[in-house]
């Protein structure tokens, strides 16, 4: 115990010695040129913690320029590590490797027991290193570049980069061919660039402007905001944020409690999440797989071709000015929809159902629901409800008409000018309509059957507990 006892008071003292060192900051200039082929490609490697600039040239080399401080209380150990600062080049016809090497690990094996403590009580006192400078690489060679932890831009290079790291802060721009970005915890910005891009990140920020090419971003918990992308786009993500704006092909979303916005589209749009907040606007086509969510989706302008889909649960949705047939899903929810050109396809229950300037078929299939149409131009009309109201006003006069309401009233209000059979069937309630149709009642029910005109329509409308009331106006 007085051997433990003597060694940490020896410890502390030594300490306290290393604390009371102080020493200036030691700073170490490189500068190397390497030789490049054509067709070789440049990977540059371990520049950690750096603010690293790459930009091209038109010569066939590699330059380096760097400047290295390094500061720490342990002046030995400080012009060890600035001694130890090396440039390494290996070069295949395929591949010029370049290696950036601190060489700090071999330093600290090297290192006495004392030395060793000495650097372990350093760690809670002050060092710092940064590593700052320009590389430049030949403007259509290939650069594939693993940095961690550093603020790195590249610039003007028309080759193909594939860039990989951890918690940096990377700008690219007026680079034409970018492949591939990892770069997890950090941020991310790619202006007026372009190529083939697979971009995966989590936890961090992405911002993609004025890209010439596809864009797939693999981002979990993060903020994107993409705009004017001149290819198609996928983004996977998970409790993140997303932003998109002007994509010039198909757009592919898979985002799971995440607020997403979308603006723009050049093709067809299709878009899963949970629990989040939905809004698309100006698209060719859509299909939505949103449940949970708040959905709105405005300017559909059905070049596409195919369905407007939307699948949800205990949300709400609202659909406006979209051109093309609109199939929904969506129970528990609010459903508003206004000026569709097409026709209409709902299953539902429990919701509240609105639609206005419709110009297309009606037919929903819903529970508990309450249904209120304004201005259906639909030339036929299938409805199954029950236990609220329906009512229906007609801009055209309907060719078919088939309602079954259990336990409520249908109202339905069309122009004049329906030809065709009738068939109006009510048990415990009463009828009312402008139709030349007798009606009659017994024993609180009624019932009116008959022939309007010579023509072949078809109205049928069947309640259970509840009135009917079909006016023509």
């Amino acid at each position: 115990m007085n051997n433990l006892y003597r060694i940490i008071i020896a410890t502390l003292a030594f300490a306290a010695l290393c604390t009371d060192t102080a020493s200036a900051i030691k700073t170490k200039t490189i500068e190397r040129k390497f030789a490049v082929q054509p067709n070789q490609r440049i990977d540059i490697k371990g520049f950690s913690g750096s603010r690293v600039h790459f930009t091209s040239w038109d010569k066939p080399e590699v330059s380096i320029n760097l400047t290295i401080s390094m500061s720490a209380s342990d002046e030995e150990y400080e012009q060890e590590f600035v001694d130890a600062l090396r440039v390494h080049e290996s070069s295949t016809p395929e591949v010029l490797t370049i290696t950036f090497d601190d060489a700090s690990a071999t330093i600290r094996e090297t290192k006495s027991f004392w030395q060793g403590l000495k650097s372990l009580f350093d760690n809670f006192r002050s060092v710092s290193r940064e590593v700052s400078g320009e590389i430049r690489v030949p403007t259509s060679n290939d650069l594939n570049a693993n940095i961690p932890y550093s603020t790195v831009s590249l610039q003007n290079m028309k080759g193909k980069i594939n860039f990989k790291g951890t918690s940096n802060d990377l700008e690219m721009r007026n680079c034409t061919s970018v492949q591939g970005v990892e770069n997890d915890y950090g941020k991310i910005s790619i202006m007026n660039s372009g190529g083939n891009l697979s971009l995966r990140t989590q936890s961090g920020t992405v911002d993609i402007e004025d890209f010439n090419g596809s864009v797939k971003c693999d981002a979990n918990y993060s903020k994107i905001r993409l705009m004017r992308i001149g290819g198609g786009v996928t983004v996977i993500s998970q409790s993140g944020e997303l932003t998109i704006d002007d994509v010039k092909g198909n757009l592919t979303v898979d985002a799971d409690y995440s607020p997403i916005t979308v603006t723009g589209v050049a093709g067809f749009a299709d878009v899963s999440t949970q629990s989040g907040t939905v809004r698309i606007r100006n698209v060719e086509g859509a299909r939505l797989n949103a449940n949970y969510s708040k959905i709105e989706l405005t300017g559909v302008n059905g070049k596409s071709g195919k369905e407007i889909i939307v699948t949800s649960q205990s949300g709400s949705l609202a659909l406006e000015d979209v051109v093309g047939n609109v199939r929904i899903d969506n129970p528990y929810s609010k459903i508003a929809l206004k000026k569709v050109r097409g026709s209409v396809q709902i299953t539902s229950q429990s919701a509240t159902i609105t639609a206005d300037d419709i110009a297309g078929d009606w037919d929903s299939e819903t529970e508990y629901c309450t249904i209120r149409l304004k201005r259906l131009g639909a030339r036929q009309v299938r409805i199954s409800n029950s236990s609220n109201p329906v009512t229906l006003d007609c801009s055209l006069v309907p060719s078919l008409v088939n309602i079954k309401s259990s336990y409520a009233g249908v109202d339905l209000t069309m122009p004049k000018g329906f030809v065709g059979d009738v068939n109006l069937d009510v048990e415990y309630g009463s009828i009312e309509t402008n139709l030349p149709l007798n009606t009659k009642n017994k024993s609180g029910s009624a019932y009116a059957i008959g022939k309007v005109g010579t023509g072949s329509g078809s109205m049928i409308i069947e309640t259970t507990s509840g009135n009917i009331n079909v006016q023509e106006k």
